[in-house]
């Protein structure tokens, strides 16, 4: 295996060039800023930044260095994905075990705080095992210790000894083994206390096996992927006598300024502590000095490590993660296919933890009454002949986020479709759709559907059980109205029923709506009798209280005479 220093050669004219993402204004041209920290005792933070050479992303994107790699966090395709990938420096082949620990480590930690374990979802995470030719990185535990290293990864980077470096081409000829390549975790094979964060790259570093590694991660992904600033007050010049900073959660304004000028976090002034580090002000030192410049929170994830998110910090992580993950997954059909009148159209929004992204379907730029599902029938709607326009708005409301403008421009988006209608002498809509029913056994239900015509028509109904026709008799009645009636039902009669509307003219389908049977009543093992054996299992339970405990026939928590006399007036059933 060529040696790391070698394949780094390859790779030299790439580091002079653009930038990918927009470069710090304060950055030397063709330079990147990159952050290092160290902890004190109590968990509080030091540190600064250095300079480094920039580099070219789009260059970056079509060069490989092959190394196997394994998805460790799947949630869906990359194309609409965050997808972080881990690549290791100073782990030999038979330390890829412990560097897969460490990995996997890493990103239990990252999902375990939010915003992360809201977003969740919306990322990917790939292991890539990249295999060095001896353990360890450069200077550990002290200056002149050089180890051969696929990725070149050293202490004591711009003289500093916590800023742990990373040669960014080499990360990203590793990572690109990855199905997609969003954020960079550089894990080093070293106990000792270090990392970088690279945000013009999205490039992030630390140690591996350092107990405070995990924390470290997080913080520098704060960087890379939030454009978050250091909030701690050590490094700089005592008094900021700058302009305004551009990062979220620092400024150079007190909060009667903010407020008076309505930026940074001007929404979230006076905001309690709750989920994150808090309450919201303007608290002086931030930035790497004491005065002169102002952060958010008294204490917050990029002052301290242990420490929550602020909420203004929250936000902005959470809008750069919607610059990648758009808020619609996927809709059917395309939007390049021309719909008819019948047709039913689906959207499958992101899904997050704790809460869905609202959904409202148009047509001709007016909001559907009521059309907030994933799925829209056609059906529902009478349509102008020609062409129209359906189109679909998903939008994340969290309260996690109060910028409109930002919620407007990346947590919203829309899909539109041309339909073709005809002119016709008659249309029909469903103005009401059937609703799914649970039943005990030799029980009833209805489903019910309701229509609408324009022109003169009549319209026939046929319903439909798990995609054929139901015949009156038996336990259904109604099979050709516009209501179904199921009496006495039974186990048999669980499944999936719609309507069928036919004009003469063209056919439509209502939503489907699904009917379940349960067992018998007074059955408590399961066997579809109600006998000695359901009696023995109410006697030996009985006086118990839990949640799904057999016996408890009417699910109020507790077996007691309730369910006995249950039981006793259906002995002898058979379902």
């Amino acid at each position: 295996m060529p040696s790391a220093r070698a394949r780094a050669a390859l790779f030299a004219s790439l580091a002079l060039a653009p930038l990918l993402r927009a470069q710090d204004a304060g950055a030397p041209a063709g330079m990147e800023r990159v952050y290092f920290d160290e902890a004190r005792p109590d968990g509080t933070l030091i540190g600064g930044y250095t300079f480094l050479p920039a580099v070219d992303r789009e260059a970056l994107a079509n060069f490989r260095v092959v190394w196997p790699f394994q998805t460790i966090v799947n949630n869906g395709a990359p194309r609409n994905r965050v997808d972080i990938v881990l690549v290791g420096d100073g782990y030999t082949a038979p330390q890829l075990t412990t560097y897969a620990v460490h990995a996997l480590a890493a990103a239990n930690a990252l999902f375990a705080q939010e915003p992360f374990k809201t977003y969740r979802a919306y990322f990917n995470v790939h292991r890539v095992d990249v295999v060095s030719n001896e353990s360890g990185v450069d200077n550990d535990p002290v200056q002149g210790i050089f180890r051969d290293t696929a990725l070149n990864m050293a202490y004591w980077c711009g003289g500093t000894e916590r800023l742990l470096c990373v040669d960014v081409p080499l990360a990203f000829a590793a990572a690109n083994n990855a199905p997609d390549v969003q954020q960079i975790f550089a894990i080093a094979n070293s106990s000792k206390y270090g990392g970088a964060g690279y945000p013009s790259s999205d490039v992030a570093t630390f140690a591996g096996a350092n107990s405070l590694s995990t924390e470290i991660a997080i913080h520098e992904i704060g960087h890379s992927l939030g454009d978050l600033a250091d909030e701690y007050d050590y490094g700089g010049a005592e008094t900021y006598t700058g302009p305004e900073l551009g990062p979220v959660d620092v400024s150079i304004f007190t909060a009667a300024q903010m407020l008076a000028n309505q930026t940074k976090w001007f929404r979230w002034m006076g905001d309690p502590a709750g989920l994150w580090d808090g309450p919201v002000d303007t608290y002086e030192g931030a930035n790497y000095s004491v005065h002169g410049v102002y952060r958010p929170s008294p204490n917050s994830k990029m002052r301290a490590l242990n420490r929550p998110f602020n909420a203004p910090s929250a936000e902005g992580l959470i809008i750069n993660v919607y610059r990648v993950a758009r808020p619609i997954d996927a809709v059917s059909p395309p939007t390049t296919q021309t719909l008819g009148r019948t047709d039913v159209v689906t959207v499958t929004p992101q899904q997050p933890v704790g809460h869905d992204l609202s959904v409202q379907w148009f047509l001709n730029g007016q909001p559907i009454p009521g059309a907030t599902g994933r799925t829209f029938p056609l059906s529902t709607v009478f349509l102008d002949p020609g062409a129209s326009a359906l189109s679909v708005r998903v939008r994340d409301d969290t309260p996690m986020v109060r910028n409109e403008a930002a919620r407007a421009q990346w947590m919203t988006e829309t899909r539109q479709w041309t339909v073709s209608a005809p002119a016709i002498a008659c249309q029909m809509i469903f103005t009401q759709q059937p609703q799914s029913a649970s039943i005990f056994f030799n029980g009833s239900a209805q489903f019910t559907v309701q229509t609408a015509q324009q022109g003169p028509c009549a319209v026939a109904y046929q319903w439909m059980r798990n995609g054929q026709a139901v015949v009156d008799g038996g336990h259904y009645s109604g099979a050709q109205t516009a209501t179904l009636s199921v009496t006495h039902g039974a186990k048999s009669d669980s499944g999936t029923f719609t309507c069928r509307i036919d004009n003469g003219l063209y056919a439509a389908t209502s939503q489907p709506a699904s009917l379940t049977v349960a067992g018998c009543p007074g059955d408590a093992n399961g066997d579809l009798m109600v006998n000695f054996a359901d009696l023995n299992v109410v006697l030996f339970l009985f006086g118990q209280t839990g949640e799904n405990l057999p016996g408890d026939f009417n699910h109020d928590g507790v077996i007691n005479f309730a369910d006995l006399n249950l039981l006793l007036a259906n002995f002898g059933l058979v379902c």
